[in-house]
C-alpha cells in the first residue's frame, strides 16, 4: 500500500494518508523523549549605568562610565563586544520640578566564554550597578533541536520495539508521528531568550546560584508515534 508523507509546518505533526481508518489497524501508541545539555557560547548580559544620590553627593553618568569601563578592562573584555543599547535623560521631570537630571545608559555586552561571563556579573554585583539582565544561546543550537528531536523518534521507535516484544509482536509501519514539547518554567525563559532578544532578569532567590556559574542551555522534545503491529 502506497502512503504519502504530508508535513504540516505549523503544528510539526505528520501524518500518513491511508486507504483506512486508524481504529480498524492494530497499532501501538508510544512517546520517546530525548534531551540535550548545551553550554552556551552566546551570552549577553545588559548593564543599567544610572544616576544616583548616595548621601549628599551625587554619582554623576561620567563616574559610572568609568567605573564600568575599568572592570571591562580588567577582564580584558573586548571592547568591539560592548554596545550602548539606550541613553535617556528625565528632562520631563526635571522641567516640571525643577528637580536634578538623572540620565541613565544601558550596555549590552556579547561575551563566547562562560567564564568571563561569571566574572563580569560578579564584578557588576560587587560594584553596586543598578540592575543588569542576562540571556544566552549558542551558534549550532537549531542543529542541537534537530537532532534531540531526532534522538526523540528514534527513542520512541526502541520503546515500540521493545513493548511488543514483551507480547511476542513486531512494529510496522509508522502512521502517526506527532511533536511534543517538554518545557519547565526555567527552560521556558531559557527558549524566550535563545527565540529572540528577550533577555529575563533572574529573581533574587536564584542569583546566588546563576552568580556561581551559568546552567547550560536544556533542549528537550517529546515525539508521540503510532506504529502499526504487525505478525
Amino acid at each position: 500500500m502506497k502512503y504519502t508523507l504530508l508535513l504540516f509546518l505549523f503544528t510539526t505533526t505528520m501524518s500518513f494518508a491511508q486507504e483506512f481508518k486508524l481504529n480498524e489497524v492494530r497499532h501501538v501508541v508510544v512517546r520517546g523523549t530525548a534531551t540535550m545539555e548545551v553550554v552556551p557560547n552566546i551570552i549577553k548580559i545588559r548593564v543599567t549605568l544610572e544616576e544616583r544620590y548616595i548621601g549628599k553627593q551625587k554619582l554623576d553618568i561620567t563616574i559610572l562610565d568609568s567605573k564600568f569601563n575599568s572592570i571591562i578592562q580588567n577582564l580584558n573584555i573586548d571592547p568591539t563586544n560592548i554596545t550602548l543599547d539606550e541613553f535617556s535623560s528625565d528632562y520631563s521631570k526635571y522641567r516640571r520640578k525643577r528637580a536634578d537630571v538623572f540620565a541613565s545608559k544601558d550596555y549590552v555586552v556579547t561575551l563566547d566564554d562562560i567564564t568571563v561571563a561569571t566574572q563580569l556579573l560578579k564584578q557588576l554585583n560587587e560594584a553596586d550597578f543598578e540592575s543588569f539582565m542576562f540571556s544566552k544561546s549558542h551558534t549550532d543550537i537549531i542543529s542541537y533541536r534537530k537532532q534531540v528531536k531526532a534522538n526523540a523518534v528514534k527513542a520512541s521507535k526502541e520503546k515500540a520495539i521493545y513493548l511488543l516484544e514483551a507480547v511476542d509482536g513486531k512494529i510496522g509501519k509508522l502512521l502517526v508521528l506527532k511533536e511534543l514539547v517538554n518545557e519547565d518554567a526555567e527552560y521556558k525563559r531559557y527558549r524566550n531568550a535563545m527565540n529572540g532578544s528577550n533577555s529575563y532578569s533572574p529573581s533574587a532567590s536564584t542569583m546566588s546560584r546563576i552568580l556561581g556559574g551559568f546552567d547550560p542551555i536544556l533542549v528537550s522534545y517529546s515525539m508521540d508515534a503510532t506504529f502499526e503491529i504487525i505478525d
